[in-house]
């Protein structure tokens, strides 16, 4: 609706299919998603993309503190806490999105 290309997946696995082709500059992953939460998700994503990588938001229900450093410590950007502020989430995509496509267009002038 805010003129975004938006890929969505159900799970961790589905996530993993669907970026086939797909190269994100930012992804709001569920940490509490089945079967793989989204932790290990944006760990494989990794792997998976390299230096392509997009910046990762994470989305929970859990918002102590430990619950925020163990999402910094996996590389999450920003932490939202359910039910989340559609706008500071849109605000985050852009800030994050505009970053990612700048540190690509860089890379590829080097």
């Amino acid at each position: 609706a805010v003129g975004h290309d938006v890929l969505m997946a159900h799970d961790g696995p589905g996530a993993l299919a669907a970026i086939r082709g797909f190269t994100p500059d930012v992804a709001v992953l569920d940490i509490g998603l089945p079967v793989m939460d989204g932790y290990e998700l944006a760990a494989r994503i990794r792997e998976r993309m390299g230096s392509s990588a997009p910046a990762f938001l994470g989305m929970t229900g859990y918002g102590q503190l430990p619950d925020l450093a163990r999402s910094r410590a996996a590389g999450f950007e920003q932490h939202f806490v359910k039910p989340a502020d559609p706008a500071a989430v849109l605000a985050a995509v852009e800030r994050l999105g505009a970053a990612q496509a700048a540190s690509q267009e860089r890379a590829q002038r080097s």
